[in-house]
């Protein structure tokens, strides 16, 4: 089994990617985070919070809706355990201005356990 690990970025290398996007005219950034199927699920936030570290929460059942929207629970994601929420750490290497929207860029997040900062 493999060892859990911290996906935490360095403080001065969000800061970088934030002040090259705000260079490039972004004043939004579309956070994506993969569901059970693959399919990107995603918020629009300012630079400074979409871009940093434990800057947005999205609900577990991300993890148990099919793609009809169906709920299915888990052991992690439950009306039992109340769904709970998940945090996103972006992964600022997939970071890119969206040239066909201007004002906007995107970038996949990895989802993490608010209380240890592990996947």
């Amino acid at each position: 089994m493999s060892e859990n690990k911290s996906v935490l970025n360095a403080p001065e290398r969000t800061k970088s990617v934030v002040d090259e996007m705000t260079q490039k005219g972004v004043n939004y950034v579309q956070i994506e985070v993969p569901d059970m199927d693959g399919m990107l699920r995603g918020k629009i936030l300012k630079p400074k919070k979409g871009l940093s570290d434990m800057g947005s929460a999205y609900c577990t059942i991300l993890y148990g809706l099919s793609t009809q929207d169906d709920v299915m629970e888990s052991e992690f994601s439950s009306f039992e355990n109340g769904f709970p929420d998940l945090f996103t750490v972006p992964d600022l290497d997939t970071a890119i201005h969206q040239s066909w929207r201007p004002e906007f860029a995107s970038v996949i997040c990895d989802m993490v356990d608010p209380d240890t900062a592990e996947l």
